[in-house]
């Protein structure tokens, strides 16, 4: 009985070890691992906006090659041209509408025809529900979640299919941006959640995979919690005081999670989670709470109708400034 009860000790003190270790470590590049990335031909999907932008610059000051795909050009004319006044020595925009399904090898193909090698691939690219999906008609209807499906999930398997091979021929790397919508379920983002589920389910599975075929292609799965991007803070903050009510340690800064995405493109880490507290406490409040799914309505500040009309303001400064316009109410 004693043993037993030692033994159950040491199992808790242990897990308490491993949860702080993963909090704590935060593998940092090296000089020289950065400098590699210098002349590397870098693929950034959803590269017009937001997390895709910032990571763009943060590429070029390293030197590297892009390829930047979204779906309006005239966006990606700013983006490149920032790029080059930062350091890259070529930069091509590949205008692309990633809700277009059987695509995937015309876009891959025009890569491969451009540069002939690819090195790092960044999947980026997704479609932003927010909203209940019971108070919005739109969401229910079956061509709203199809198309949703296909740019945050189908997409991106479709991709993997074409550009592995060609990061085999380097030796090459993934980086997968998914969700801690993917991982805590909530009533408010139901068609969106949904997507990232299944996308990380792909992934994972694939990075599994890639290990036992003793693949030379690796991949990183960053599991984002609210990075505030330009879009996001002017949303947020149509929304009177949300911005600031919003714990400092819960948002994620924008320029930090492009750092973190281009270093990580060189450690090469199994995931990353960021921010690292807020997504860790979200994923372990739910699959170690009993009682997640009685509270997490009870959690949500107002009214489920109250909820449902914030969104709607905020879906009218969405269509303002012109983000994600085809997801809003």
């Amino acid at each position: 009985m004693l043993k037993s009860k030692s033994s159950a000790a040491l199992l808790g003190v242990g897990s308490v070890v491993l949860l702080l270790a993963s909090l704590l470590y935060n593998p940092s590049p090296s000089p020289q691992q950065l400098a590699e990335l210098k002349g590397k031909v870098v693929v950034i999907c959803g590269a017009s906006s937001g997390i895709g932008e910032a990571a763009s610059y943060e590429y070029a000051k390293h030197g590297s090659q892009l390829v930047l795909i979204a779906r309006r050009g005239d966006k990606l004319e700013r983006v490149r041209n920032m790029t080059m006044e930062l350091g890259s020595p070529r930069v091509e925009i590949l205008t692309y509408d990633f809700a277009i399904p059987n695509t995937a090898q015309q876009l891959v193909n025009r890569v491969m025809d451009l540069f002939h090698r690819v090195d790092v691939v960044v999947l980026n690219h997704a479609s932003l529900v927010m909203g209940a999906w019971m108070a919005f008609e739109k969401f229910q209807q079956e061509e709203f979640i199809q198309r949703t499906f296909q740019i945050n999930t189908f997409s991106h398997i479709q991709l993997v299919r074409y550009f592995t091979p060609h990061l085999e021929a380097t030796g090459g790397h993934y980086m997968v941006t998914s969700s801690i919508a993917g991982e805590f379920p909530t009533f408010e983002s139901g068609v969106y959640g949904a997507t990232k589920y299944a996308l990380n389910g792909f992934f994972y599975s694939l990075q599994q995979e890639l290990i036992v075929r003793q693949s030379n292609v690796t991949l990183t799965m960053l599991s984002f919690g609210l990075i505030i991007t330009n879009e996001i803070k002017a949303a947020l903050v149509e929304e009177e005081g949300t911005l600031e009510s919003i714990p400092g340690w819960y948002k994620g800064d924008l320029e930090e999670s492009a750092e973190i995405i281009v270093e990580a493109s060189v450690t090469k880490p199994r995931s990353v989670d960021y921010p690292r507290v807020a997504v860790k406490v979200m994923r372990y409040s739910f699959l170690f709470n009993p009682w997640f799914h009685e509270g997490s309505i009870a959690m949500a500040a107002g009214g489920y109708e109250e909820l449902a009309e914030g969104h709607r303001r905020i879906g009218k400064v969405c269509r303002q400034i012109d983000y994600q316009t085809e997801n809003q109410v």
